[in-house]
């Protein structure tokens, strides 16, 4: 099983999962992680979870439903 990684400071967590062979997406927001740079690259960045939703569906074949405005 292939694990991910989503989260808002790649530099401690990403890093790690990166040097784990995990897929790591690092969100990118305003705050108080926001510019906060890792050693290793994530493998996606978004800006919010729909994007998210398209990398699962395209990337790695997870059936979800389509990202619908609220």
């Amino acid at each position: 099983e292939e694990g991910k990684e989503v989260g808002k400071k790649h530099r401690k967590e990403g890093d790690q999962r990166n040097k784990l062979g995990m897929s790591t997406v690092l969100v990118r927001s305003e705050g108080k992680y926001a510019g906060v740079e890792g050693v290793s690259k994530p493998d996606f960045e978004i800006r919010d979870f729909g994007e998210l939703l398209e990398i699962l569906r395209t990337k790695y074949g997870v059936d979800v439903p389509p990202n619908e405005p609220t």
